[in-house]
């Protein structure tokens, strides 16, 4: 069984400078080099099997699916999009996406909105990001979630839903960062998109 949330985008624009910050990102080597607003190469990105559901090099993977249907044309519901351009890994929404996958596990609940009523343009704001638009995906997994069909599975359930689709392959996107969490037999995906 899968359930997505209702996709949302939020066009924002900020006069604030890009702020630097703490990462849930690391590598073999130390910290990977983080560019201007989080920006970061995904080859040098390790999380911690807790928030990754233990999917071995999880960011190149999602990335890596996500930037193929970006590659290619698709219709999405009613809506055809063509190719569109990939994406980068920003460790900047791969924090809000880490905190609110955590936060969703513990509290059990599924939503893009937190009980406290935080949203994710907030918590996108809270991590440091700067954006013009700002959008979160959210997938929940449930039964057998294994590390090899973790992000399969979360695909398959955001391409089936034309808003999710949609989210995953705008053009006013050019940034993601994500996370999931299994608690049990659920697994809990996080995805946030930013765009200048």
């Amino acid at each position: 069984m899968n359930k997505l949330t209702i996709f949302g985008i939020t066009a924002l624009a900020f006069a604030m400078s890009a702020c630097g910050g703490g990462s849930s990102t690391s590598s073999d080597s130390g910290t990977p080099n983080v560019g201007h607003n989080g920006s970061i190469d995904v080859a040098n990105v390790a999380l911690d099997g807790a928030i990754s559901c233990d999917v071995p090099q999880f960011a190149q993977k999602l990335l890596a699916e996500i930037n193929a249907v970006r590659a290619q044309p698709r219709n999405c519901g009613t809506h055809n999009f063509g190719p569109t351009a990939s994406l980068g890994w920003n460790s900047m929404l791969a924090d809000a996406a880490a905190s609110h996958t955590m936060d969703m596990a513990a509290e059990n609940y599924y939503s893009s909105t937190n009980p406290s009523g935080e949203v994710y343009s907030d918590r996108i704001t809270d991590a440091g990001y700067k954006f013009s638009y700002a959008g979160e995906v959210l997938a929940l997994l449930s039964g057998d979630v294994t590390a090899n069909n973790a992000i399969p599975r979360a695909m398959t359930a955001w391409l089936a839903d034309p808003g999710h689709c949609a989210a995953l392959k705008s053009s006013v996107f050019d940034e993601v960062g994500a996370s999931c969490v299994k608690v049990g037999k659920k697994a809990y995906f996080t995805v946030d998109l930013g765009g200048l």
